[in-house]
């Protein structure tokens, strides 16, 4: 999920995507534990994803097509997920 978000916003759109994780809508308490493992500062260690003790893949899913919601992607996010 942060390899998609970073690449999409980062590298395609050209946009700064940690700041959609300090708008009101991610601060939702289920969402805290996805916008902790966002901002941590590598995607590539496994460790990441494996010190959250309950993980909870629905919030997780949530939060990842809120984010494309957040900035105005959503079609984006539909047409790839299908």
């Amino acid at each position: 999920m942060r390899n998609i978000i970073e690449y999409f916003f980062n590298f395609v759109e050209k946009l700064d995507f940690p700041q959609v994780f300090q708008k009101s809508e991610m601060q939702e308490i289920r969402f805290l534990a996805f916008n902790r493992y966002m901002n941590r500062e590598s995607h590539s260690k496994g460790q990441n994803i494996f010190d959250i003790k309950e993980f909870d893949y629905d919030s997780f899913r949530d939060a990842f097509k809120k984010v494309f919601e957040i900035e105005g992607y959503i079609e984006h996010y539909e047409k790839m997920m299908k």
